[in-house]
Order: structure tokens, then sequence, then C-alpha cells
């Protein structure tokens, strides 16, 4: 019998950015389906041209606490790095992580490059990315369950929807649990997923177990010893929540809705997840995510699609930013913007070798 041939590299790459792009697609055509448009209209024409700027100068300060954050991750390992490369590295990582398809994701690659080039080892990179990562996944879980959970008490919602969203928060209420666990044990997460995917079998990543467990150390050195640096990142992390508040509630003046605490949260909330959806640039989830919620809370869902409009321009542009910056480093090569792809996919196939 004839062997099967392999797919070939291009195609496979080609499909794994092509289909989620389509499923995007697909989603942004359903939020776009059911809005009056001339009410859509209407919001574009009267948006204030002075809340857009507040909007874009707020946005501004949110990514300067970003790299402000992870600076005090460096400082906890000794590296006092200037804060304009920093940004430039930060702005970079975004940009690509922006066109990945987990938009929360997939620019490490970039970042790290750029912090081997400032003179870090590589364990030294990939650990204050992960601990700053980390922070910012684990707000935004933590947003997202506490929104659910306003949601499902403050509004009806279809009995499907509220058991899903159940499965969901215990979901990552259990993830959270676990990465506390494992680190107030002192027992490494990343090693133990290495270790459970049998990742030290493949044979070109035989070399990184060594790099893995220098980060896992420096990672459970800042989570457990460097409590004046963690503090600082999470002070840092607060205000930057305080002002995302200040961003949505402007975002929606920007069409002339004068938002609640509650609509706030639960607006802001909803755009942390839409981002960890794996579809690039969050097409669709971000846009729809607000749709759906609008509509949820009984509110003019025309105003939430501006919402999620307005902050995709938002970061479009900063991802544009980025790239032109990683471009100019020579970060953004395919070597780079294809790890984020090929990571999942080297996974699963070894898996699926194992229990064959």
């Amino acid at each position: 019998m004839a062997k099967k041939k392999p797919m070939n590299k291009k195609l496979k790459l080609g499909l794994q950015i092509s289909i989620p792009l389509i499923i995007g697609l697909f989603l942004f055509w359903l939020a776009f389906k059911n809005i009056n448009l001339n009410q859509f209209v209407d919001a574009v024409v009267n948006a204030n041209i002075w809340y857009v700027i507040l909007y874009f100068i707020v946005g501004a300060i949110l990514i300067i606490c970003s790299v402000a954050r992870w600076g005090i991750i460096l400082r906890s390992q000794k590296h006092k790095i200037k804060f304009t490369y920093l940004l430039k590295a930060y702005l970079a990582g975004y940009g690509v992580s922006y066109i990945t398809p987990s938009a929360k994701l997939g620019g490490e690659f970039v970042r790290a490059a750029l912090l081997k080039r400032h003179g870090l080892k590589t364990h030294e990179s990939l650990s204050s990315i992960i601990i700053d990562k980390s922070i910012e996944l684990g707000g935004a879980a933590l947003f997202f369950i506490i929104g659910v959970i306003i949601l499902s008490v403050n509004y009806a919602l279809p009995e499907n929807l509220k058991f899903l969203i159940i499965v969901v928060c215990i979901i990552f209420i259990g993830l959270i649990g676990v990465v506390i666990y494992q680190i107030v044990n002192d027992k490494g997460l990343i090693m133990g997923i290495y270790n459970f995917f049998k990742l030290h079998k493949i044979k070109k990543w035989s070399n990184a177990t060594k790099k893995l467990i220098e980060t896992e150390k420096l990672i459970l050195k800042f989570y457990k010893k460097d409590k004046a640096h963690f503090f600082g990142a999470l002070f840092v992390m607060a205000i930057a929540w305080s002002l995302m508040f200040i961003e949505f509630k402007l975002a929606m003046l920007i069409f002339g809705f004068n938002a609640n605490l509650l609509q706030i949260f639960l607006t802001f909330s909803v755009v942390g997840i839409a981002y960890m959806v794996p579809v690039p640039s969050a097409m669709g989830t971000l846009e729809g995510g607000q749709v759906a919620l609008f509509n949820t809370i009984n509110l003019n869902p025309a105003i939430g699609l501006g919402v999620g409009l307005i902050t995709r321009v938002r970061d479009s542009i900063t991802a544009i930013i980025g790239l032109i910056i990683a471009t100019y480093y020579g970060v953004a090569k395919k070597k780079n913007l294809t790890k984020s792809y090929q990571f999942n996919k080297n996974v699963f196939e070894h898996k699926s070798k194992i229990k064959k």
C-alpha cells in the first residue's frame, strides 16, 4: 500500500492562517447581520471627535503601563533596559501577535529576539515575557469570570448559554488554581506541560530542556521571592485596569452613550476574552462579542458594534506601528512569524503519534 505524501509545508501554513481568518470574517458578517445600519451610521456620523482623541490618548498611556510592568519584571533579574527600547520591543511583539491566530499571543518570539540582541540570555528573556503574559492573561480571565457571573445573576440568559458560561468559568478557575498551586509548592508548570506532552522526545526540541528549567526557576523566583517587584508589577496592572474603565467609558461616550460602571466592566471583560479566541486580529469575535453583550443587557447593539470597531481601529494602528518596528529591526521574518502557528501543530501531531 502506497504511503500518503505529506502535505506541502506552505499549504499547511496557508490553511493554518486562512481557515481561522475565514471563520473570523464569517463572525464579522454575523456581527453586522442583525444591526440596524441606519442607527449605526447615525452613531458614527454623530461621534464626538474630542472623546475619540481622549480615547486614543488613554490607549497610549495603557501601552506605557504595559511596558513599565515588563520593565519591573526585568529589573527583578537585574536588567536595566532603556524604556524606549522596551517600548519598541513591546510594539514589535504586539504587531506580530495581532496577525497570529490568538491576538494576545504569538509575538513573544519577536520580543525575546529583541531582548537577546540587548545581551539577555534565552531563559532570561523568555521568563520575563512569560511572567508578563501570565499577569496580563490572569487578569483578563479573572475579569471574565466576574463579568459572566454578574451577567448571569443580573440578566435573563438562555439556559444553554448559562450552562456554557458555567463550564467556561470552571475551566478558567481550574487553570488559575493549578497555576497558583504549582507556584506555591515550587512545582514547575512549564516543565509539567513539557513532560506531559512528551515534548522532550521531539528531536529538534531536545536542547530546549535545560533552557526551560532555567526559565522556570526565574519565574518561580519572581513570584515567591521578588515580592517588591511582584507587587510593583501588580500595582502598575491595577493602574492599567483603572484606565481601562476610563477607556471604555470614552469608547461609549464617542457614540453618545453614558455607560455605568457595570456596563463598562462587562464591555472590557468581553474584549479581553475575544482576543484569546484563536482567530487572527480577533476578527469577528471582537465585534460579535460586543453586539451579543449589548443585545443581552438590552442596549443598542449598534453602539456595541461601534465600540468593537473603534477598539479594532486603535489596535490595528498599534499593530501597524509594531510591524514597522519589527521589520526595521529585522525580526519580522518568516521564522518568527510562523513559530506561533507551528507550536500547536508540533505538539498535537507528536501527541497523536504517542497514542498510536
